[in-house]
């Protein structure tokens, strides 16, 4: 859609540039054929005095004599206004040409940059219809995954393992391509600044800071995704050591106290991590009710980094997202959430959601 746009301003202003392009050519014309008026009465004036010239050397004395010098005198005056008429005309004429090769370089200029939108927007359109057809096909798949949603869920330490790195990959990898668009978003202002106001440029740095918004949220579902991964894997290692705890290590135990002055201040144990997150969520629900979306997620992602076992706090994130047309960060949080073993009620919300999100990709 935004490569249309461009694409019809550009032809937008290819038709208003010819349009000045002809209209200067019309004034050069008329500016031509006001120098060949003011030449023509030049001209007439040169004759008129070479006239009144002639005759006042054959009339040198008595009354005639003197008349013709005033008519000499008086053809003299007529030849000068001429002369200056003309000179005024001929400047104005190169004016006038000077500004319609302006204008027909500018019309030129515009004809290119319509052409390099054209481009832009056609090869735009094959990509959006290879998304869609892609996009279609995923949709499909998840949807068919999600119908035996108990059959992905992860059963022994081996398979958690593995899905924490892909998760933790997969949440360096988004951040890798949202500093990437930060960076084209600097780039844009630069050359924004450095050649000055233009639609094309405008809309070019629009389209950056848009991408960027997408990348930022899809990184931060990502990194909250990767983060209860591990809080899963952690879980599952508890469980499995014996008596519930971790195999005693004496090093580790010695360094700790010997380091515990330099140490970070120490996490929230279990309990205080789940009443502050169930504070902000408290809080979430509030911005959420009062339309103020982009809060309410920063409270929902909190929430879910405190208690990333909880799943209702994520799914929360995901329906902000989906406020905010984050088609793609809440997509990754629904697709994530339809692997583990939700609520059928949780279950059936992350579905339909995970379905309104889809769709909001293909539009």
């Amino acid at each position: 859609m935004q490569a249309t746009i461009r694409g019809r301003n550009a032809r937008n202003a290819v038709d208003k540039k010819k349009q000045e392009s002809a209209a200067a050519k019309a004034a050069v014309e008329a500016a031509k054929s006001k120098t060949a008026a003011t030449d023509a009465a030049a001209q007439a004036a040169a004759d008129e005095l070479l006239e009144a010239e002639q005759a006042a050397t054959k009339m040198q004395s008595g009354i005639r004599g003197g008349a013709a010098r005033k008519k000499v005198a008086e053809a003299k005056k007529n030849k000068a206004k001429a002369d200056a008429a003309t000179e005024a005309a001929r400047r104005e004429q190169g004016d006038k040409e000077k500004v319609a090769a302006t204008k027909a370089a500018e019309a030129k200029a515009a004809e290119a940059e319509a052409a390099a939108a054209a481009m832009h927007q056609n090869k735009a359109e094959q990509e959006a219809a290879s998304m869609v057809q892609r996009q279609k096909e995923q949709a499909a798949a998840t949807v068919m995954a999600s119908a035996v949603r108990g059959r992905s869920t992860r059963k022994n330490l081996k398979e958690q393992t593995a899905a924490t790195k892909l998760a933790a990959a997969q949440a360096a990898e988004a951040q890798g391509y949202a500093a990437a668009a930060t960076r084209e978003v600097a780039a844009a202002h630069a050359e924004l600044k450095k050649r000055g106001s233009s639609r094309v440029l405008e809309e070019n740095l629009a389209e950056a800071e848009e991408k960027q918004g997408q990348l930022a949220a899809l990184g931060g579902a990502k990194a909250c995704i990767a983060k209860a991964e591990q809080a899963r894997l952690d879980a599952m290692k508890a469980a499995d050591a014996p008596d519930g705890e971790a195999p005693f290590d004496l090093y580790g135990t010695l360094m700790v106290t010997l380091c515990k002055c330099f140490a970070p201040p120490p996490p929230m144990d279990p309990v205080q991590a789940a009443e502050e997150a169930n504070l902000i969520n408290s809080q979430g629900l509030q911005f959420n009710a009062r339309g103020d979306s982009r809060a309410a997620l920063r409270c929902f992602l909190k929430a879910a980094s405190l208690c990333p076992l909880q799943s209702r706090y994520l799914l929360s994130a995901g329906n902000m997202h989906v406020k905010l047309r984050e088609a793609q960060a809440a997509r990754c949080i629904y697709e994530w959430l339809l692997t583990l073993p939700l609520a059928d009620k949780e279950a059936s919300v992350a579905q339909s959601k995970l379905e309104e999100a889809i769709a909001m990709e293909t539009e």
